[in-house]
């Protein structure tokens, strides 16, 4: 047989080409795999380096945020002291110096907002607290100062910030003017710190939390020019701050941080490599990119590259490894093929070797895909899945073979579906360059029975050999335990946030309406419930009542009757003052659990609000869901909400007081001025319905003439007094009928200098000394008593003049008679620009000649 065998068998001529042929392929195929091991490294390395990156990022701006939130308390101090003292500066720094966080902050400022006529006697005040050589520095007129009056750690370098303007310095001064126009937080750009010395100098920037007057509105910029009090900063060195967020150095990836939008070395705020001892001289980086971020109105851009140690991972060495270990096969089968005897015996070691290597490619492609967490597919473009790993069982319940038979949509949320939809579509309508290589969206998956899974859905594309797209190709993995800590991180932030935007929120708002609707909202918000209230305590009728809710029905809100002060003494006594009751059926038996289990509340948190033993009100949170459970520490964040609510309505309260009795002491001015203009009158009787005349038409042109409704109200009460200095003319001179002597008139006309010293000292009637002191003086500079010219006299009294001579001409005199009401108007024509405002001449004839007058 085999005689026969040989005889028949004749080698093809292709065969001793065949060593050559199995090389060539063995070599392509694992170049292959080198290759796809080596694409599949460098999108992981790309994925973890942008991990990292966003990481850095991320870090730095909720060190930011918890900066502000420290900044924040401290202007929330204003809002609930009637006046901050520097022990209780103190006291808000020595809270905070325990935190972690605070060791960043160079120090604690508050800067005050000193106008310019106040700030000799701003000087004047901190020199009486113990200061004698305070001053505001440097040396400069300035449309407002904020000098620095609080500094904490009160330290030897500290103290040369004392007084410190910092509206003189443009850098500061433009983050100052940021947050007044925003009435947000703000940053600086780069700046030298007050106190940073020559020794180890760094760069640094400032942020500001602008602090208002608690009674002054808010509504529009100019409101909040009046109302700013001054700023809570805070001071920070870059590399201390850095340093404070990363105090291991990073030692696979380099960064930068710039002020502004662009990478230059003049705007370098921190430079990790700087302080780091790798020599990165002859190192290329693998990955770099930067990224400009929007921090409290300001522009920061960071810069990262990847370092040496980010390329000297493991799996570069496995790499090289895969393509070692093929090269070295595919020659070991080369030589070996070479060295057989016969063509017969070389194909059939070939055939042995070749479905050996791929069986055991096989077997352990397949034991990778059936043994690893993620879950592996691949779907075609038609959306079917022609591949699901058995992960998949673990992940939703439902078998690979099932899910294979399954649309998408089966086991995903609609709306995440139609959202991984959208982006595939969004991704495949793009140019291929334009494409991206990996996609990794979150959805959530429907399980077998019924529950919610969160999932990260990283795909990629599939390609024939023509390079056609045929389909996608990825990992789904398990993200629910990641998702859970997140939220959870996510609500403890939301609570801390919450007492912060209270805090904030009250700075301005002092209606009793508007605390309690804020307080039920940041309870809902914080606690993620439905369900909010606010019973608040009548001391007359001694009966708790429901003042405001969020999530109440109408209907029940209907049923709620006033409860007695001794039903809230029985529930304190058996409750406390603050808990959580997460089982109203396990609850003592009281009559305001009963009333709470009648609308459906299944759990609830409360605190009580008390000033000095004294109930306030009761702060209440619950729902109707057995599947919204309440949070262990929800009766503490209460408790906070708690105590602000009872410090905003007491100030509430004394807000109203202050108003109704600041009414009463207007009305009382007002009446003051009526009285002493009659008084006037009864002195010389021609001047009554003459005070009466000019006010009511210097209010109608000052009106026309662009002066706002609340300088109108100085301008009566300065029209009214206009000749109240004659109160000091004697009367043979005042009441004379004829022509007065030279003298006489010299006596006269220092009836503008009584006005001034009669009413200069009186701060109430200060903004209307400007008629009664100025009416007589003349454009062209030839009036008295100072011999004002021009613009340098007020406009009011500008506008005074004019209808003070015209009602004069066109009255009886003693000493002569009315002029026509055309004599008056020409001789006002022939002294414009001399006696008269052109300006205010213009536009008081258009009024006249338009009969308006």
């Amino acid at each position: 047989m085999e005689k026969s065998f040989s005889k028949t068998y004749k080698p093809l001529k292709y065969q001793k080409f065949l060593p050559y042929i199995v090389l060539a392929v063995l070599l392509a195929f694992f170049i292959f795999v080198w290759q796809s091991y080596e694409n599949i490294a460098m999108q992981e390395k790309e994925h973890q380096y942008n991990l990292n990156t966003d990481s850095i990022i991320k870090k730095v701006t909720e060190r930011l945020h918890h900066f502000e939130m420290i900044l924040q308390s401290g202007a929330g101090i204003f809002v609930i002291s009637e006046r901050v003292t520097r022990e209780d500066w103190q006291a808000y720094y020595q809270y905070w110096q325990g935190n972690d966080l605070f060791p960043d902050i160079q120090g604690i400022v508050f800067f005050r907002v000193v106008r310019p006529l106040e700030l000799a006697q701003h000087i004047e005040g901190i020199r009486a607290e113990g200061f004698p050589d305070y001053t505001v520095w440097p040396d400069g007129e300035h449309e407002l100062y904020t000098p620095v009056v609080f500094i904490e750690p009160f330290n030897a370098i500290n103290r040369r910030a004392i007084g410190y303007n910092g509206f003189s310095e443009p850098v500061r001064r433009a983050a100052m003017e940021r947050a007044l126009d925003t009435g947000t937080t703000s940053i600086t750009g780069k700046v030298k710190l007050i106190t940073e010395t020559e020794l180890n100098s760094q760069p640094g920037f400032l942020m500001y939390v602008p602090v208002y007057s608690k009674n002054m509105p808010l509504n529009t910029p100019g409101e909040g020019n009046k109302a700013i009090e001054g700023f809570v900063s805070g001071g920070f060195r870059m590399q201390d701050l850095i340093q404070g967020i990363f105090p291991d150095l990073v030692q696979n990836i380099g960064f930068q941080i710039y002020d502004g939008t662009e990478a230059s070395m003049d705007m370098l705020l921190y430079d990790s490599q700087i302080s780091s001892s790798i020599d990165n001289a002859d190192h290329k980086p693998l990955f770099t990119s930067s990224k400009t971020m929007d921090l409290y109105g300001h522009q920061w851009t960071f810069t990262f590259e990847t370092l040496p140690a980010f390329g000297s991972a493991v799996d570069q060495y496995v790499s090289w490894g895969i393509l070692a270990i093929g090269l070295l096969v595919s020659f070991l089968i080369f030589f070996y093929l070479k060295t057989l005897k016969t063509v017969g015996d070389r194909a059939l070691s070939l055939a042995r070797e070749m479905n050996f290597a791929l069986s055991e490619s096989e077997r352990k492609y397949r034991y990778m895909t059936e043994n690893i967490a993620d879950v592996i597919w691949k779907i075609d473009l038609e959306g079917n899945i022609t591949y699901m790993s058995p992960a998949i069982e673990k992940l939703i319940g439902f078998t690979s073979e099932e899910v294979m038979t399954m649309p998408i949509s089966d086991f995903t949320v609609h709306e995440d579906y139609n959202a991984l939809l959208t982006k595939l579509a969004e991704e495949i309508t793009k140019p291929p360059a334009k494409r991206d290589n990996t996609i990794i969206i979150p959805v959530r998956h429907i399980t077998k029975d019924k529950h919610i899974v969160h999932a990260e859905f990283s795909a990629s594309w599939l390609f024939d050999e023509q390079g056609n797209l045929i389909g996608i190709q990825g990992t789904t993995r398990n993200i629910t335990e990641r998702k859970k800590a997140e939220n959870e991180i996510r609500r403890q932030s939301d609570g801390a946030e919450s007492l912060l935007n209270v805090a904030s929120n009250l700075n301005a708002k002092l209606e009793l309406k508007v605390i309690l609707r804020t307080i039920c909202k940041e309870i809902v918000t914080a606690l993620r419930v439905p369900l909010a209230a606010f019973q608040l305590y009548d001391k007359d009728k001694q009966t708790f009542y429901l003042a405001d809710s969020i999530g109440l029905q109408p209907e029940f809100a209907k049923l709620i009757k006033l409860l007695p002060k001794t039903v809230y003494d029985e529930f304190i006594k058996k409750q406390g003052k603050s808990g959580l009751i997460t089982d109203l059926d396990s609850t003592v038996d009281i009559l305001f659990v009963e009333l709470l289990r009648e609308f459906g509340i299944k759990s609830y948190a409360f605190a009580v609000l008390e000033r000095e033993d004294s109930p306030m009100g009761i702060l209440l949170a619950g729902s109707t869901s057995e599947k919204v459970i309440l949070a262990d520490d929800a009766p503490s964040l209460l408790s906070g909400l708690a105590d602000l609510a009872a410090t905003a309505i007491d100030d509430s309260l004394l807000s109203h007081e202050l108003e109704n009795s600041s009414l009463e002491l207007l009305q009382a001015y007002d009446a003051t001025i009526e009285g002493w203009a009659h008084a006037l009158s009864l002195k010389d009787e021609e001047t009554e319905e003459h005070s009466q005349r000019v006010t009511e038409l210097t209010l109608f042109i000052a009106g026309v003439m662009g002066i706002s409704d609340e300088d109108l109200i100085h301008v009566r009460r300065g029209a009214l007094l206009h000749d109240i200095g004659k109160m000091g003319i004697p009367d043979d001179i005042l009441l004379k009928p004829g022509q007065l002597s030279e003298e006489e008139w010299t006596i006269m006309r220092k009836h503008p200098v009584y006005a001034y010293n009669m009413l200069a000292s009186i701060d109430y009637l200060r903004p209307a000394l400007d008629i009664p002191y100025c009416h007589h003086e003349k454009f062209d500079g030839s009036g008295y008593p100072r011999g004002l010219k021009g613009k340098a006299i007020p406009l009011t009294a500008r506008i005074f003049t004019v209808v003070d001579v015209y009602d004069a001409l066109t009255s009886d005199r003693p000493y002569r008679k009315a002029w026509s009401r055309e004599e008056a108007l020409e001789y006002i024509r022939k002294n414009s620009g001399s006696h008269f405002d052109p300006q205010v001449v213009e536009v008081f004839l258009k009024e006249i000649e338009n009969e308006v007058l």
